[in-house]
């Protein structure tokens, strides 16, 4: 039996409480994802959440179905059109049926824009805006890594979410389209059959709906049925979002996946897919920025409220982490967020740990080694080639309460370093984590 939220019951009232500020009612925006029980919609939801805080006059009303139901996703849209809430921000389940439910919408007057998932080609006309990720550009990336891991091509077993979910068509098309070597094709691209070296065997792709236990399952029986299979390819973080369940599947395959046999490439870098990544149980994902959504979505809509003018589409970036990157990699995303988000990604991963920043006398780099020392690292070793710039950080650092060392060095020497990594082993005696923020400019 399906789940049914709470909130969905409390939405008349909700939308007839009115909040005035300088004697005008608030705007109320409602921001719709596929699912309530999703981790990656939750980030999404802060974003919301912080920009009603940043935005005069405006609610955001994040609402939608406990666990993922297409038909009841529509009935809450439905509902908020009845109710003329000023705005909608919706991440379609179903592209097609949704794409008829907002007709009503349009022709009440609504403001419409979709994010995470878009309508399809012909009902684009039904929202202003798409705010969200290059679904395609998700695919061709984990194509890439998948790629550079069996150049040699093989076996591939793709697992999506809904079959009627655009985004994750366009992300089966962007995987299919980048292995092929073919271009042109519509979502979800077509099927592989021997292209370069590349072949879907029977049974796949597979379909979760969202449905997180299940995606563990069809993992564990899809690696008991094809025991040389080359890779698993999930277009979402749907097998992580249980980490215990893919922890135990992984476990069972460990020597398969720590040699790299199978190869695992997942879409998404929630907290514990990095926890994941870096332990070694899948060698790389796709992120996007929920959180940034979920911001950019209640902007948008306000924008259209004041009759302005908005972008169409408006994409939100992606991270591309390598298992070989993933230290890198957390600490740019966690750059990227509030410090309440970002707190609860951090605090697990970087307490206690020693690390060495490179280009970290200003800049991104200073940035991420302020990051450690607010997660209390065990030590710092920060680098560059400003001499006084590096101590002037170190001494800012270690009042945080973290003991930083300052290494001058030009990292285009390989004596130079050399000579970062010798003194981290003499002040800490390890090293947990390296990011190499450095680049080359004129800056010093």
């Amino acid at each position: 039996m399906k789940k049914f939220l709470l909130g969905a019951l409390l939405l008349p009232f909700s939308l007839t409480t009115m909040a005035f500020a300088g004697g005008h009612a608030k705007l109320t925006f409602a921001l719709v994802p596929k699912a309530m029980n999703n981790p990656f919609f939750d980030l999404a939801r802060d974003g919301c959440k912080k920009a009603e805080g940043e935005i005069e006059g405006i609610e955001c009303l994040y609402i939608g179905p406990g666990e993922h139901t297409e038909q009841e996703q529509i009935q809450i849209v439905q509902d908020l059109i009845s109710r003329k809430v000023d705005g909608i921000a919706v991440a379609p389940s179903n592209a097609p049926a949704m794409g008829k439910a907002l007709k009503r919408a349009k022709e009440a007057g609504i403001n419409v824009i979709t994010w995470d998932s878009d309508l399809l080609a012909k009902d684009k006309e039904l929202r202003t805006a798409y705010v969200g990720t290059n679904n395609y550009d998700i695919g061709v990336n984990l194509a890439r890594l998948t790629r550079n891991l069996k150049p040699q091509g093989g076996t591939i077993c793709i697992q999506s979410g809904g079959a009627s979910a655009a985004n994750h068509n366009e992300r089966m098309q962007g995987i299919r389209d980048t292995l092929a070597g073919t271009s042109g094709t519509t979502p979800p691209g077509n099927r592989l059959t021997g292209q370069n070296g590349w072949t879907e065997p029977d049974g796949c792709p597979l379909y979760t709906n969202d449905d997180f236990p299940l995606s563990v399952q069809q993992m564990a029986d899809i690696f008991i049925k094809y025991p040389d299979l080359t890779a698993y390819v999930p277009t979402g973080g749907f097998p992580h979002f249980v980490p215990k369940a893919f922890r135990r599947v992984a476990g069972e395959n460990q020597e398969r996946i720590r040699t790299k046999q199978t190869a695992v490439v997942v879409a998404d870098t929630l907290p514990m897919q990095m926890e994941i990544l870096k332990d070694g149980l899948t060698h790389g994902l796709v992120g996007q920025q929920p959180y940034m959504m979920g911001y950019r979505a209640m902007y948008v809509l306000k924008d259209l409220a004041d009759g302005k003018a908005v972008e169409d589409p408006i994409y939100t970036g992606l991270d591309v982490c390598p298992f070989e990157a993933a230290w890198s990699c957390l600490s740019l995303i966690l750059c990227s967020l509030p410090s309440s988000t970002k707190f609860k990604m951090a605090s697990q991963s970087l307490n206690g740990k020693v690390a060495v920043v490179t280009g970290s006398t200003q800049g991104l780099g200073l940035s991420i080694a302020k990051l450690f020392a607010q997660e209390q690292a065990a030590g710092l070793v920060i680098c560059g080639r400003n001499e006084q710039n590096g101590e002037k950080a170190a001494a800012v650092l270690t009042e945080k309460g973290v003991p930083s060392h300052y290494v001058q060095a030009d990292l285009t020497g390989v004596e130079d370093c050399r000579k970062v990594v010798r003194k981290a082993d003499e002040a800490f005696g390890r090293v947990d984590v390296l990011v190499n923020s450095a680049a080359i400019t004129d800056r010093g």
